[in-house]
Order: structure tokens, then sequence, then C-alpha cells
């Protein structure tokens, strides 16, 4: 089991933290079947909700993180992807990575987290050689089967083989030190070019109580200063960052899994035309959490 460690300091630069919210684990473990509709065992609530966790921010970096972060092994993947909305196909990050992939038109392209090779197969359909890796046995396997080039992130088959621009997708968030794990990916890969895409709390995502923030799902959640500060300690330069926009028909859904219609720090939203009206205001006023739903994806260069 991956181990649960308790740290109130940055993951991306060891400042001291400020603590935000803290969340009870039977709570935590009861909102995956009331908000996000994915039950789990009670082999899971014992094994991964056993303790209170804190959220910190710390303004230097522009990061979230979580602690204690016991974060989940394959068994609480398993049970999550038997769900068939987890690994959401054509998500609005995967579609962004696929347009500036087609785009570009590189020679090679490797999908580090690649779930069920969704965008491996959609980039190797547009005739550009594609890899993924991921640690989801079942759907590498999968993968394999329909004769992809997905492997598993030890598979001697990946050894020594580069490409000219690595995509990883809602996988920052899943490590507990992600300046060291994306430092180990470009070592192996040697991209020129990252694409990266992560849950951000700049968004409404960020004011919302979804529990797939939180550990053990998530470890951190991110921002555009965030990425600029990664950028810089792994000796890249960030060349774009977008958020994924929002709209009425999302911000309601999530207000009506909130419960009392509001996000923390916000107003309530009537469900009638009242709401639509107030949500366009809030849009107009420039508001983060009404004009982002959930992530960002950032490209980052090097010479």
């Amino acid at each position: 089991m991956t181990a649960s460690p308790i740290t109130h300091q940055c993951p991306l630069t060891g400042a001291a933290g400020q603590a935000l919210r803290t969340r009870q684990p039977d709570e935590l473990f009861g909102a995956y079947a009331t908000y996000c509709r994915f039950p789990l065992t009670e082999a899971l609530r014992e094994k991964y909700f056993r303790e209170p966790v804190t959220e910190y921010f710390a303004a230097e970096s522009g990061l979230r993180w979580y602690s204690p972060s016991r974060l989940g092994d394959s068994d609480f993947y398993e049970r999550l992807s038997s769900f068939p909305d987890y690994y959401n196909p054509a998500s609005w990050d995967k579609l962004e990575a696929l347009r500036m992939v087609r785009e570009s038109r590189p020679s090679s392209v490797v999908d580090v987290g690649c779930g069920d090779a969704w965008l491996v197969r959609e980039i190797q359909s547009s005739g550009i050689k594609a890899m993924g890796t991921d640690l989801n046995e079942e759907a590498i396997a999968k993968g394999r089967a329909e004769g992809l080039d997905v492997h598993l992130p030890d598979s001697p088959e990946i050894k020594g083989r580069h490409a000219e621009v690595m995509i990883s997708l809602q996988t920052l968030e899943h490590v507990h030190e992600p300046v060291a794990w994306l430092q180990a990916q470009v070592q192996q890969f040697q991209p020129k070019t990252l694409i990266l895409a992560v849950p951000a709390h700049d968004t409404m995502l960020g004011r919302s109580t979804e529990p797939l923030c939180w550990p053990p799902h998530h470890f951190t959640l991110w921002s555009a200063k965030a990425m600029k500060v990664l950028a810089q300690k792994i000796g890249y330069q960030l060349s774009s960052v977008d958020y994924e926009p929002n709209s009425w028909r999302r911000f309601n859904g999530t207000l009506n899994r909130e419960g009392r219609r509001n996000l923390d720090g916000t107003m309530r939203f009537p469900k009638s035309r009242t709401g639509a009206l107030l949500y366009d205001l809030m849009c107009l006023l420039r508001k983060p959490w009404a004009r982002r739903a959930h992530s960002l994806i950032a490209v980052l260069h090097r010479s």
C-alpha cells in the first residue's frame, strides 16, 4: 500500500502550507456514493478511510495538497474503473491534447497514464506513432489485445524508447512527489514538449466538495502558477495554459450535488431562470469558479 505521509510542506517548494478545509473519513467515503455515484466497498473503507484529511495551500507555489494522504493502489482503481463514467472518453483535456498533436504532427507521442488508451488509439489513427503506459493491468491488457502499443511503466519493452511529445493527463495529481515523478518520465522518454492536464483549484471544482479531489484518489490540486513553478523545477518553459470552460448546465449539475446549491464561499443559486442569469452575471464579472469547470491543460517546451 502507498505510504500515508503527513506533511504541511508544499510538494513543489517545501514552503509551509495554510490549512483550508478538513474532512472526516466517513464523510469522504460516503461522498463516493452520494456525490460521484461510485459506491466503494467496505474493504476499501477499512484500508483508505481511517483518519481525517486536511487541505493545504501555499501562495508561493499556487498549489493545494492533502495530508495525510494515503493514495490508492490497484484495488481502488479497479473499483473506480468498473463504473463506465470514470475514464470519461473524449473528455475536454483529451480532445484538447488530440487537437494539439494533430496540429503539430510530431514524429512520436507517448501518453503516460493512458488509462483505457482512448488517446493512444486516436493519435495512432491520425497516422502519428503513439504509445502509452499505465498502472492499470486490466486496461493495458485490453489495449494490447487491440494491437495498441501500450505497456506497464516497468515493462522492459519501453526501455530506451523516446518520444518527441509526452502527454500526461490527470496523472500528476496521483503521485506524492510530482517533481521527481515528472523528472523520471522526462529522463525516460526525452520529450521536447510536454502536454499536461491536471485538476485545478481556481475553478468550480476547487470550491466543490468533489471527493475525487481528495485522498485516496488525489494528492494535489493545481493552478497556472503551480504549472509555471513545476516547469522551472524540471528545466522546461511554460508556453501556454488553458482552463476548461464551464457552462450553466454543468454548473447547475454540480450545485445539485452540493445539496445547498452553493459552492464554498459563494451565494446560493436558484434552480430557476434566475439562477442561470445569476451565473451569467458571475461569468461577466470573470469569477474563475463560474467561468472555469474542472481542469487546466499546460504546454511545456525545452530547446
